[in-house]
């Protein structure tokens, strides 16, 4: 008979965990796409190779092709997360909870901590003979750049972050991942709800990151913000990083950019261009759905005594 009650209550109990659980984990799927991106570019020896203007409502990958060619711009094994219906109103959403958590990061297997996705092209890789003019190589010059929303992120917690990556990795080997450049949108922390723009050196296998420039970003020169990275001479590894103000989807003025050079190609003649977005890691959902019935468990057991 002392057990009934209890047992009336625990529907109203469950029902109360699982509605918190449903909240909490609603920010590990929500559909929402905090980040946008109008248009990404690369340009190689002073021609257009690819640009993806994100009006065809496709998922990534494919994409739209390589220009001149039937090459997908986008293949699966370079895809991290989920974009279907990601694209609307001539741009791409970007949202890190739509990869889910991952604790390592799935090409070099390093611990993260964060949610990520991210997507990067089928640019080739190899070094032969045959295949020294394809790609974004050494002995080439070019300018990749990316169009995104200005947004500032909701947190400034080092994590909640979106920008343009070049990446050494050819996903046949444990190689790569060493030699990183990130041009990355943060929330400022010395100036809470301002934006601000870093130029980071990373190696993932060393689990490094080096700061070489950073800039606090002025929203009110601009609803949009061009980030891009310039290699201007052949064979030399250096690399220019900067960015461009667009308002009603116009340039405003000239183009800036960071007066500390970058280093890529440091044991390997090839670079892979990308975008991501990045938000700290929550609990999966199966955790927290468990959580939330050891939570509801307890309070029976604790009803019933």
């Amino acid at each position: 008979m002392t057990r009934r009650p209890a047992l009336r209550r625990l529907p109203r109990i469950a029902l109360a965990a699982t509605a918190a659980c449903a909240a909490f984990c609603s920010t590990a799927t929500a559909a929402t796409a905090p980040y946008r991106l109008d248009r990404l570019t690369v340009e190689r020896n002073g021609s257009l190779i690819f640009v993806d203007e994100f009006d065809d409502g496709a998922a990534l990958p494919p994409g739209p092709f390589f220009t001149g060619t039937t090459i997908a711009g986008y293949v699966p094994e370079r895809i991290v997360g989920d974009f279907s219906g990601a694209e609307s109103g001539g741009k791409l959403g970007l949202d890190p909870s739509r990869r889910g958590v991952a604790t390592v990061n799935p090409f070099t297997g390093k611990p993260e901590g964060a949610s990520f996705q991210a997507a990067y092209l089928n640019v080739n890789t190899e070094s032969t003979q045959q295949t020294a003019a394809r790609g974004l190589k050494l002995n080439h010059t070019f300018h990749v750049s990316a169009l995104f929303d200005l947004v500032t992120p909701a947190k400034a917690d080092g994590f909640d972050s979106y920008g343009l990556r070049l990446a050494d990795f050819d996903n046949r080997s444990a190689t790569g991942w060493n030699d990183v450049l990130d041009l990355q949108i943060f929330q400022s922390r010395s100036a809470p709800g301002m934006p601000v723009l870093l130029l980071l050196e990373r190696d993932f296998h060393a689990g490094t990151r080096n700061i070489l420039a950073q800039l606090r970003l002025d929203p009110t020169q601009g609803d949009q913000i061009e980030l891009f990275f310039d290699k201007h001479t052949v064979d030399n590894p250096t690399v220019r990083a900067g960015y461009r103000y667009y308002k009603a989807g116009a340039a405003v003025g000239q183009p800036a950019s960071f007066s500390t050079l970058a280093t890529l190609f440091e044991g390997e003649v090839f670079t892979r261009p990308g975008f991501f977005a990045v938000a700290q890691a929550v609990p999966e959902p199966s955790t927290a759905w468990l959580l939330a019935a050891g939570i509801a468990g307890l309070a029976w057991r604790r009803r019933s005594r």
